[in-house]
């Protein structure tokens, strides 16, 4: 019988995110992104980006990843990162979404996860 769990406090420096769009509130998302990462002295470290529903699957995307991992956190190293998920991903083509819509969603979600993460991290990138 579980009784306890004990959940370790983040460290300072670490940020995380969370968004999803979808078509009506409480629909299945159609692009769904999620990042973790930590910064020490303006730099990204342990840098995780996952993006779901790109043919009904979760992916992490390495070369995203790649290119903020021991980076100066800015601007221009958040719209590297959206680039390489727009590039990496296989997005799905249907009826709800073509595969440019998605991609072009990715990127943002990306962005935007991306600023909030490095917010919550105790570093706010300006748009």
């Amino acid at each position: 019988m579980l009784v306890e769990v004990r959940v370790p406090r983040l460290s300072a420096g670490h940020g995380y995110s969370f968004l999803e769009v979808s078509q009506r509130f409480g629909d299945r998302a159609l692009i769904a992104a999620g990042c973790t990462l930590t910064i020490r002295y303006g730099t990204c470290r342990d840098v995780r980006i996952g993006i779901c529903d790109t043919i009904n699957m979760a992916l992490r995307v390495a070369t995203a990843e790649a290119a903020l991992e021991g980076t100066a956190i800015s601007a221009t190293a958040i719209e590297t990162a959206a680039e390489a998920v727009a590039d990496t991903i296989t997005a799905a083509d249907d009826l709800h979404a073509d595969e440019a819509y998605r991609r072009d969603v990715a990127a943002t979600l990306t962005r935007r996860m991306l600023r909030v993460a490095c917010a919550r991290a105790g570093q706010a990138i300006a748009e």
